[in-house]
């Protein structure tokens, strides 16, 4: 009986030595993954290592390629081939083992190579991208119409046009000068960049988290962030890693937040004020219409709701936050 018990002991010693060996070796273990899936089907996540992805809307195909140098310098060339595997275009040292593409309307094509530096996975681990380089290319005749980079942590998700859209991750709370000035927290955010104003951020949707929504994961090895991509909108669905019954297991979906990519760019001051102030989902959900004042005499249905209209006086042109219960700005509830 001794014996049995102290070879339970050992086995047991040994499995919980070798789980902290394995987790000390990845410190990405743990860390939220992202997967893409595009309208055809296609997915993007942290196993995928192919050297050909397809760009999405289109025949043609991206292949990364170790550049000539690449014992020096580590970089990668970009090829864009036919459907048949005839190289178009090359773009020497702009690549990454982690490239996406996708054909807007005007048959032009945007190209996001990724840096990640999560070890044991091809990239798609949340805090472990160190930047990104955005391509627009003229698939007719192979010319960069465009080229930028997205910062630490911006991950690209889709374009619209000129506007390429990023999600970015929240902060926790944090402390400078040995706790004597305190960072609030920030929560995760999608914004676009547009070509005309690359630097600018536009706010599109601020979640209600920081890490993650108040979701149980606890029968869950992992947790993954799963976009959607479709036209002119997006859903973000965090699903869990978990056993189904019968050996199988599965992602499960523990909440969805539907995004809409279809409206203009707010005007500078509302932006602002959304950024600041609206940052909770009721109020992302109802903020899709432009109304007039004169609409609340002929919709019933708006002067009995509780949504949240901003009344701005475009003439006046408010310029910050100072004149939110001025003349310019005027809040109705």
């Amino acid at each position: 009986m001794k014996v049995k018990i102290m070879r339970h002991v050992v086995s047991l010693c040994w499995v919980t030595i070798a789980a902290l060996l394995l987790t000390g070796c990845n410190p990405a273990a743990g860390a939220t993954e992202y997967e893409v899936i595009y309208p055809s089907g296609y997915s993007r996540d942290s196993y995928v290592y192919d050297e050909k992805s397809p760009i999405e809307g289109s025949s043609c195909y991206l292949q990364w390629e170790e550049a000539d140098d690449y014992k020096k310098t580590y970089d990668y060339d970009i090829h864009i081939l036919d459907e048949n595997g005839s190289e178009l275009y090359e773009y020497p040292d702009m690549g990454s083992k982690a490239m996406r593409g996708s054909v807007q309307e005007d048959g032009k094509a945007w190209v996001c190579a990724e840096h990640w530096t999560a070890p044991h996975h091809n990239g798609y681990v949340e805090g472990w991208l160190k930047e990104s380089d955005l391509l627009l290319i003229d698939l007719s005749g192979g010319e960069i119409l465009f080229q930028d980079k997205a910062g630490e942590n911006e991950f690209y998700i889709t374009s619209n046009g000129t506007r390429c859209y990023f999600y970015l991750p929240g902060k926790e709370e944090r402390e400078k000068l040995f706790g004597l000035i305190k960072i609030p927290a920030e929560n995760a955010v999608i914004y676009y960049r547009d070509t005309s104003d690359w630097t600018r951020k536009h706010m599109v949707y601020t979640f209600d988290y920081v890490a993650e929504p108040d979701i149980d994961t606890s029968n869950g090895v992992s947790t993954r962030i799963k976009f959607y991509i479709s036209e002119n909108q997006l859903k973000v669905a965090w699903t869990s890693y978990e056993s189904v019954g019968n050996g199988d297991w599965e992602y499960l979906e523990k909440k969805a937040y539907e995004i809409s990519l279809a409206f203009d760019s707010l005007p500078p001051v509302l932006e602002e004020i959304w950024k600041r102030a609206a940052c909770t989902e009721a109020i992302h959900k109802v903020q899709d219409k432009w109304i007039r004042p004169k609409d609340f005499d002929n919709w019933d249905w708006l002067r009995d709701s509780d949504y949240l209209a901003i009344l701005i006086d475009l003439e006046k042109r408010p310029s910050g936050l100072h004149s939110w219960l001025g003349m310019d700005i005027s809040f109705y509830a």
